[in-house]
């Protein structure tokens, strides 16, 4: 008879900020029992000396009955880590999980060698990934096939925002949150609201982020949009519950994602997104039905997406209700189901 799971989910420190901590807190509020060891610094750094501690950590841990390693990463860095991870963990005993989480692991895989990451990732007892497509390609691509689909989790909200009843005169707020480095996108978007100013001065793009802006502001000024943008800083709690109801219209012009939270936490608040054609989000947005998909690097393409929803407002209410409806299989409930079903799968 298989033994009962008792996991450790190992990620970046839960201090730190980005997707991916969002996605392991609301594991922590959300699963009972829930086990962590960060194999970074509390800044979110990768190094040998907190990969050290993690390891020296997990003998006792064996010792206190837990049999399985959940390891959180991306690609690259984090990704030989997690291989790190392995080894010493199959050497203890314990049974091991990459969930990958990075939407650019097929571009690591392709300059590392093919051959290496198909038998790095076949040492692991199991995938997991966010949706069936990802793990029909990954079984293909890299011959895995003890693959599983973990939704990402976003958590419900009580009461919506019923945004049919703005009032005529106040903007069209726009919202980016994340990062504001080149491959987000960040730079094609204030391109294309350099373009839009004119035709639409009722419009207003607040940034979420807590990252160095000075050459975001070179280019908002160089456009001459600084009536348009807004910087709200780095947010969460009821700030961020704050802004996810005042916005319309969730960017996310990224070149490169995986199924990024705040698409989700966006579906959650019933506001539509445009978003790049990358990683799983297609997987969520139907174009024109929930949202609208654009090409990365495209800011013609960015551009005519929102003046659809500036000459198209209705769409923007249509658009989120879709969206809102297709977000319950990610609810806490319905994801900690797909978790046990794949960690009594592992034991057995």
């Amino acid at each position: 008879m298989p033994h009962r799971p008792h996991v450790i989910h190992i990620g970046p420190s839960l201090h730190s900020l980005g997707a991916l901590v969002q996605l392991l807190k609301y594991y922590s509020d959300n699963i009972p029992e829930f086990t962590f060891r960060p194999s970074t610094t509390t800044d979110g750094r990768f190094s040998t000396s907190a990969l050290v501690k993690l390891f020296a950590r997990l003998p006792f841990l064996k010792i206190r009955g837990f049999n399985i390693l959940h390891i959180h990463a991306t690609s690259a860095r984090s990704f030989r880590d997690a291989v790190k991870i392995n080894r010493w963990g199959r050497f203890l005993g314990f049974k091991t999980i990459f969930h990958c989480h990075g939407g650019n692991f097929h571009a690591y895989a392709e300059i590392e060698s093919r051959k290496n990451i198909i038998k790095q990732l076949n040492r692991f007892n199991a995938l997991a990934l966010p949706t069936e497509r990802w793990q029909e390609y990954y079984c293909r691509a890299y011959q895995m096939p003890q693959t599983y689909v973990v939704h990402n989790m976003v958590e419900d909200i009580a009461v919506q925002r019923n945004r049919s009843k703005r009032r005529s005169n106040e903007p069209v707020r726009l919202l980016y949150m994340g990062s504001l480095e080149r491959n987000k996108g960040i730079f094609d978007l204030l391109s294309a609201i350099s373009v839009l100013k004119d035709k639409c001065p009722n419009m207003e793009l607040n940034i979420c982020t807590d990252a160095d802006r000075s050459e975001v502001f070179e280019v908002i000024t160089h456009y001459g949009i600084e009536d348009y943008v807004r910087f709200k800083g780095y947010v969460t709690g009821d700030d961020k519950d704050r802004i996810l109801r005042l916005n319309d219209i969730m960017i996310i012009p990224s070149y490169m994602e995986g199924m990024p939270m705040q698409l989700l936490e966006a579906a959650v608040y019933a506001m539509p997104c445009i978003a790049s054609r990358v990683g799983a989000i297609d997987d969520f947005i139907d174009n024109k039905v929930n949202g609208l998909l654009i090409t990365p690097g495209r800011v013609d393409e960015i551009t005519e997406a929102i003046s659809y929803y500036l000459d198209n407002p209705t769409e923007i209410v249509s658009h989120g209700t879709e969206a809102r409806a297709r977000i319950t299989q990610f609810f806490p409930e319905n994801v900690c189901e797909e978790l046990n079903a794949l960690h009594s799968k592992v034991l057995e």
